[in-house]
């Protein structure tokens, strides 16, 4: 019924603990598959220890293609696992006990309301350090990040506000999500498709501990890599956004400066 997706790379320091927290789920009808980018650590060794101690819910994808990244290792898994519903798990947080149940349930209602719509479900998280020694109780908080109008697909192009370990999708979101554009990471590209033709919603509830550190390919700090861009690549970034909102929402230059403003004046003054 639901495939968690979980990619590995390297992940030797962190890879028991996030795999201990899966197990330790209130909700466990579920099975991992897993796509290794090409570790030369222990991974392969830990996901063969956890694949003989679990064997029904554990897979080990074969892929001959190796280093693919992060976006397009989880895309890949999507294309190629079938289920109902995909969770989309990273190998160096820690899921608490009960993200699983409560995003399941959430999306389950939403359905209820929509029942033929791709839809996306995603959480707020904890920020904390590789020890997981809490920084911020609340990584929307710490962003500033107006979830509610920011799902939106008038604005969701503006900048991504879904985080992809704490996504969960239906399969008619699968049905939508290919090709995939590998410009962008695998959360943002599922956002943008979902909102243009389904429902993008949020649970209110830290559900991960999303753990910082030195070897994260994305998290919180890629907050302070932004405000420090280039005034080039700041032109740059508005003209992918300006093709982004084009192609979610459907807008011209116009009504893309309209709710351009509207969007600064949500993110600063409310």
């Amino acid at each position: 019924m639901l495939a968690i997706l979980m990619c590995t790379y390297n992940g030797e320091r962190f890879l028991k603990e996030q795999l201990d927290s899966l197990f330790c789920q209130s909700f466990d009808d579920f099975i991992i598959y897993v796509h290794d980018d090409g570790s030369k650590d222990k991974t392969l060794e830990i996901l063969s220890s956890y694949i003989n101690q679990y064997p029904q819910k554990i897979v080990l994808m074969d892929d001959p293609i190796k280093h693919r990244g992060a976006g397009s290792s989880f895309m890949w898994l999507l294309e190629n696992v079938e289920s109902q519903y995909y969770m989309f798990c990273d190998q160096d947080d820690v899921w608490l006990p009960s993200k699983i149940e409560h995003t399941f349930n959430k999306i389950k209602e939403v359905e209820l309301s929509h029942p033929n719509l791709p839809i996306l479900i995603h959480t707020d998280l904890k920020l904390v350090d590789g020890n997981l020694k809490e920084i911020y109780p609340s990584f929307w908080a710490f962003g500033n990040f107006q979830v509610d109008v920011s799902k939106r697909k008038q604005y969701l192009g503006f900048g991504n506000i879904v985080t992809g370990c704490t996504m969960i999708i239906n399969k008619k979101a699968k049905d939508i999500a290919f090709p995939y554009d590998s410009k962008l990471l695998h959360d943002y590209w599922l956002a943008l498709r979902v909102a243009k033709y389904g429902i993008v919603d949020n649970l209110k509830e830290q559900t991960i501990l999303y753990r910082q550190h030195g070897n994260n390919e994305a998290g919180a700090g890629e907050l302070y890599k932004k405000r420090q861009i280039s005034f080039s690549l700041f032109f740059k970034e508005m003209v992918d956004e300006y093709e982004r909102c084009k192609e979610c929402a459907g807008y011209g230059v116009g009504m893309w400066l309209y709710y351009r403003f509207l969007y600064f004046i949500y993110r600063h003054f409310r």
